[in-house]
């Protein structure tokens, strides 16, 4: 179960108290909340100002918008909010005119609604709802009962990101502790407080218990994100998704090999922003070698792949990241000779050398190529550079593909030197197709996720796992992601590397 969302709610008349009350906490605070009384009061202005403020944080517009979903959804997302609420009596029409111009739309729930209306909100791809506990009702002496609880696990089980939220204090949140809730709303309970920063670290350090009940660290590949986020968004936004940590790509591209040269003060600014984030780069997946191969006969490429091992080697040790994945290829664009091999293992051993230095594991991925197609390939290869410092990174996607590879016994063999897992599904390689690799669905493919997580898990596997994906390009990312979570979290908790 991920940590929930803390959000700010800024229920304020004026622009200048809300602020005030804002300085206090937003950076604490994971969405900050631009109340329906200060939308009416500030309107754009308010969320204009926010969104400067705290750019790295969700903003949302509490409009409780009824009509005209469209033209209000549009002025409140120009003005910077991401998220927006309609009333659950908007209209389906008015809902989805709403949900074209913002990044995402919540339904806040009053009254008399149903859950076959929340049936066709889901249908029409809503996916987030707030259950509101009036204050009205709470002053009449309302709380939280059983029966508010049953509904929010039925918004859950209908597949909703659901918030919380009316008269929320720290000790009501125990009342959550067992339930997937997504974000807690508060807002006079953090801005009336006698210390409105301490309460909100309050808030924070019990809703990241209710979070802390997973038992294997899960990360997130970088290209399973947009291509033009900043460092701050790409971190922001694995971390809201629930993940524990980034893996960090420096492919072939001209654009991502630049990141080997980054000046000092590029790198104390991501540095100063994973601290700030409390959210880390984990491992380097360093697949430059495809264009700069260890194991080039052309003596100039050769040495420029040994250069960009050298030099991810200090980025990795300035950035404090890990593990350094290391592409099982000796060439992929040229042909494959007894030279090549050769050239590569030469190219390995120096780096390995040069990574003990500073403590950096190198771990080869089992790939989508003959080279390094097997743990059994990868343990030959560690015969002739017996290192500590020299591991493997098996992809569960690349190691079932191949149809002379018995996944499980793999894994058995080579249980002693895995660094990390990669999460992803493949179509086979047969006789009259080569296989795919890539962009494969999550159950679509050829891995048994079930089988091959209780064979780690008898072999008593704690390390690392990464879900792979691509999505540099997709403006459905966030969904994508959600749904590959969707499948193989349920698999993970079976097992008992994930406590749902």
């Amino acid at each position: 179960m991920k940590r929930p969302n803390l959000q700010i709610a800024l229920d304020h008349n004026s622009l200048e108290d809300a602020l005030a009350d804002c300085m206090k906490v937003g950076e604490i605070v994971d969405i900050i909340e631009v109340g329906t009384i200060l939308c009416l009061q500030e309107g754009q202005k308010a969320i204009r100002c926010l969104k400067r403020m705290f750019p790295n944080k969700t903003i949302v517009a509490d409009t409780k918008c009824a009509d005209a979903g469209g033209t209000v959804a549009r002025n409140v997302a120009q003005a910077g909010a991401d998220f927006m609420t309609v009333i659950c009596c908007a209209t389906l029409p008015t809902m989805a005119a709403a949900q074209k111009e913002v990044r995402e739309l919540q339904v806040e729930l009053y009254g008399n609604w149903t859950m076959q209306q929340a049936r066709q909100w889901r249908e029409l791809g809503i996916n987030q709802v707030i259950y509101h506990q009036s204050r009205d009702a709470l002053l009449a002496g309302g709380s939280w009962g059983e029966k508010d609880l049953n509904k929010v696990q039925e918004l859950i089980d209908l597949g909703f990101e659901v918030s919380v939220t009316g008269g929320l204090t720290v000790e009501t949140l125990e009342l959550f502790q067992t339930m997937a809730v997504a974000t807690f709303i508060a807002g006079r309970g953090i801005t009336e407080s006698k210390n409105p920063e301490q309460a909100a670290k309050d808030f924070q350090k019990k809703s990241i218990r209710f979070g802390s009940d997973k038992m294997a660290r899960i990360g997130l590949y970088e290209k399973a994100l947009p291509q033009n986020l900043t460092w701050a968004e790409r971190l922001t936004w694995a971390k809201k998704l629930g993940f524990d940590f980034l893996e960090m790509s420096i492919d072939e591209s001209d654009e991502r090999l630049a990141r080997l040269a980054w000046t000092p003060s590029q790198l104390q600014e991501l540095s100063q922003l994973m601290v700030k984030e409390d959210f880390f780069i984990h491992s380097l997946c360093l697949s430059g070698h495809r264009r700069f191969p260890l194991g080039s006969l052309n003596k100039e490429t050769r040495e420029k792949g040994r250069k960009i091992l050298s030099q991810a080697i200090r980025l990795a040790h300035q950035l404090n990241i890990r593990v350094i994945q290391i592409a099982g290829y000796d060439v992929f664009y040229e042909e494959k000779t007894a030279e090549t091999r050769e050239f590569f293992l030469q190219g390995l051993k120096k780096g390995v050398e040069e990574a003990a230095q500073y403590g950096v594991i190198l771990a080869v991925e089992i790939m989508d190529d003959p080279f390094m197609n097997s743990i059994q390939k990868f343990l030959e290869i560690k015969e002739q550079i017996p290192s500590p410092f020299l591991h493997v990174y098996p992809d569960l996607g690349n190691l079932s593909a191949w149809p002379e590879n018995n996944p499980a016994v793999e894994l058995e063999k080579g249980i002693a030197e895995i660094a990390a897992i990669h999460l992803k599904d493949t179509f086979a390689v047969t006789d009259t197709f080569e296989g795919k690799f890539r962009e494969v669905t999550f159950g679509e493919g050829c891995v048994d996720f079930t089988g091959l997580l209780k064979t780690l898990k008898r072999l008593n596997y704690s390390g690392p796992f990464l879900i792979e994906m691509w999505n540099e390009t997709d403006l459905n990312f966030q969904e994508k992601i959600q749904a590959a979570q969707q499948y193989l979290y349920p698999k993970l908790a079976e097992v008992g590397y994930y406590e749902q």
